[in-house]
């Protein structure tokens, strides 16, 4: 593969002063953006929790999204029970992120493991089995009249 012949930068050959200083420059405009950026953004969530605003955080999360209903809620609180905060994430994020289910969900005797869906299938089931006393009752005392 052949190269054009006028190559504004080549690592090949030696840059004239000129270009060095060129070069130098933009690295270093470059990195003062970046870190200025980062500050700023720092600053001003910083001054926002010190002041208890959320506007400049809400601007990269919007309220109107966040799921509030109770199911919501319920399965964000199922998520935070399983969570081990005194695992340090960078050392060991499966740790850190399911720690504690096992924990808070005992392996049944009669089972050979356990999930979220056979969790969920004993709550139907329970819930089911709850309808069905309900309804032989009340089929019981209507037959009584």
């Amino acid at each position: 593969m052949d190269l054009p012949d006028e190559v504004w930068f080549s690592l090949n050959e030696r840059l004239k002063p000129r270009k060095k200083v060129l070069v130098v420059i933009i690295i270093i405009l470059f990195i003062l953006l970046v870190i200025f950026f980062g500050l700023f953004i720092a600053f001003r969530v910083k001054y926002d929790e010190k002041n208890g605003s959320t506007e400049f955080v809400s601007t990269f999360v919007s309220s109107e999204n966040v799921c509030q209903t109770f199911e919501c809620l319920e399965s964000a609180a199922n998520i935070a029970k399983s969570i081990n905060t005194s695992v340090d994430p960078c050392d060991n994020f499966y740790q850190f992120a399911c720690g504690r289910w096992m924990a808070e969900h005992p392996i049944p005797l009669d089972s050979s493991g356990i999930n979220n869906f056979i969790i969920i299938a004993n709550e139907i089931k329970h819930t089911l089995k709850g309808q069905e006393v309900k309804r032989k009752v009340s089929d019981t005392f209507l037959f009584l009249c």
